[in-house]
Order: C-alpha cells, then sequence, then structure tokens
C-alpha cells in the first residue's frame, strides 16, 4: 500500500490537557461525566499511586471474574479507582501520552493488538493470562499489579513510557511529524493531488489504452 500511497501518520489525537496545555482548547465528545467526589478523591492519593481499572462500555464480566479481581485488588493494599460499567475506556494514544503503565486485559476487536503492542512492542506494561476455565485468578492480577508498581521491569516501563510521551509531544507540536502532515494532506487536497484523484486518474488512462487496443 505505502508504494501506491504514502501513508503519512497523523496523531496522537489526544485532549490537549495530556500534552500539557490548556484543558480549556480540549475538543471532543464526552460520553461521560467524572463524578466529583471520586476526583475529590483522586487529588488526596499520591502521585502515581492509584490503580485505575476500565475495561470499556461493552465488555462484560462474569461474577467470578469481577469477584477475582476485586479480591486481587483488596490483596494488593494500593487504592484503586474502578470504572465497572458505562465510561468508556481510555485508548492506548491516550495511556502512552499521560505516561501510565498498562496491564492488559484484551477481550475483541483491536483489544489485541493493541496489548501486543503495549507489552512486546512498547514495553510498556504486561498481559494477564487467563487459566484454563477462563478466570484470570487472584494470583494472577496480584502478580501484574507487583510486576507494574514494583517488579523488576517496573522502571523499564517508566522510562520506556516516559520516551514515548516526549516523542508523541513533539509530533503534535507545531513543526512535529503530525503537524507536517496534515498540512501536507491539506496541500495534497488543494493542488489536487490527492492519492485518490491520481488512482482515478490512473484508472480513466488504463480504460483508454483499453479502448485503444480493442
Amino acid at each position: 500500500m505505502s508504494e501506491l500511497c504514502p501513508i503519512r501518520p497523523v496523531g496522537p489525537l489526544v485532549p490537549t490537557s495530556l500534552l500539557g496545555e490548556d484543558e480549556k482548547f480540549d475538543v471532543g465528545v464526552e460520553l461521560w461525566t467524572p463524578e466529583n467526589a471520586c476526583l475529590e478523591w483522586l487529588n488526596k492519593q499520591a502521585v502515581s499511586s492509584v490503580i485505575y481499572l476500565s475495561f470499556g462500555s461493552i465488555i462484560v464480566f462474569s461474577a467470578k471474574q469481577m469477584e477475582v479481581i476485586a479480591t486481587a485488588l483488596k490483596n494488593s493494599n494500593h487504592p484503586f479507582l474502578w470504572v465497572a460499567k458505562q465510561p468508556e475506556v481510555p485508548t492506548p494514544n491516550e495511556t502512552i501520552v499521560a505516561g501510565v503503565p498498562v496491564i492488559a486485559y484484551p477481550q475483541w476487536t483491536d483489544q489485541p493488538t493493541n496489548a501486543k503492542l503495549a507489552t512486546d512492542v512498547f514495553k510498556i506494561g504486561v498481559r494477564m493470562r487467563p487459566n484454563s476455565d477462563g478466570i484470570v485468578s487472584t494470583e494472577e492480577v496480584g502478580k501484574c499489579i507487583k510486576e507494574i508498581i514494583s517488579g523488576p521491569k517496573s522502571e523499564e516501563y517508566k522510562k520506556n513510557l516516559t520516551e514515548l510521551k516526549v516523542a508523541a509531544r513533539k509530533a503534535v507540536a507545531v513543526g512535529g511529524s503530525s503537524d507536517m502532515n496534515i498540512q501536507w494532506f491539506f496541500d495534497e487536497i488543494s493542488n489536487g493531488n490527492s492519492c485518490e484523484s491520481e488512482g482515478l486518474l490512473n484508472d480513466r488512462q488504463r480504460e483508454e489504452e483499453d479502448e485503444v487496443r480493442t
């Protein structure tokens, strides 16, 4: 595909507040409103001390799995904030820009790919593994939490996240790769040189050549 049309990456597309800019310039659609009580409690916790859980607005776990996760969280002796339903899960782009290590438990669609990128490519977290009956055990959840917070690779995750966070901010800054690629896209459209228009032109040329041959 890249041989037919150059690929120009844009992003990360995240709220400006995650990029260290003024929150009043954030744009987008929020599917939920954070509860003030949760925010007040969160603001009282030490920096990078809270475990945040969100599995999205579609995934539904069994009662047994919910109980196992809850038990592991309790045993961790760390404060946690668990979004049990409605809110939309933050995308990997937002997680990386925020500099937060990941414990991945992919369920469907793009989640396995995202988990693979986070754990094996970017190396910013770990992946929970279910046992033979499809349930992630209390021990497995606890092991992953410990690995992220104080495990032998915890500092490596933080280092990789710091580098990715800086790279993400550079990409969307003025003159960064995302900024330049968006401008390139607008220029291509304005000049009528988009890959789509070129493709249509080439198709028409081939049709004309075929008509000549016949």
